[in-house]
């Protein structure tokens, strides 16, 4: 969660076939294999697949599902949950408001995450990249787990200061990113 503008790793894309973006599997198994069969069916092949991370967070099987996403081969942004992990952090880092619902399920999923996760797994979100970069329909595009230079930080719709901020620190003319949980498309002049 640092305050500089991170380093993106430059991937390649099929910029003629569709694109993948999805965050938040959150441990959840059942939801990742559903969405691979999808992707199978559509005919998007892993290298044009983008996970916005928290890989792991409030279901139920941690390890299967990071276990299914390095399996499937697609690309992994690094997101708060994956840092704290890696680090052996005391808490996912998500930074929740004190005694908000959201912090009291934390105390209870990032425990028995921590509990599950092979060491091996650890070792992977540690080299998951904090961005990840590249060019699609000529557009230059930037993908990170929550904001620009802060990876735990909540954009909103209704933000348009924020959303400024972060789109003049992006350095690209797209920017995707999934920790709020709440979709929108937005326009920043």
């Amino acid at each position: 969660m640092t305050g500089h503008l991170p380093p993106a790793r430059a991937i390649d894309l099929d910029a003629g076939a569709p694109l993948l973006v999805f965050g938040g599997p959150y441990s959840n198994l059942q939801a990742v294999a559903a969405l691979r069969r999808r992707a199978d069916e559509l005919g998007i092949a892993p290298a044009n697949v983008i996970c916005t991370g928290d890989v792991v967070a409030y279901c139920a099987e941690p390890e299967e599902t990071t276990h299914a996403i390095r399996d499937w081969g697609c690309h992994v942004v690094a997101g708060n949950c994956e840092e704290q992990l890696a680090a052996g952090a005391a808490d996912c880092g998500c930074g929740f408001e004190e005694g908000s619902a959201c912090d009291l399920l934390a105390k209870g999923w990032y425990p028995f995450a921590q509990q599950r996760l092979s060491r091996e797994n650890c070792a992977w979100m540690a080299g998951l990249p904090p961005a990840i970069a590249f060019t699609y329909a000529g557009a230059r595009v930037r993908v990170v787990h929550g904001g620009i230079r802060v990876t735990n930080r909540f954009v909103f719709a209704s933000e348009a200061h924020v959303l400024s901020e972060e789109f003049a620190a992006a350095d690209a003319d797209v920017v995707i990113a999934g920790h709020s949980g709440l979709p929108f498309v937005a326009k920043v002049a």
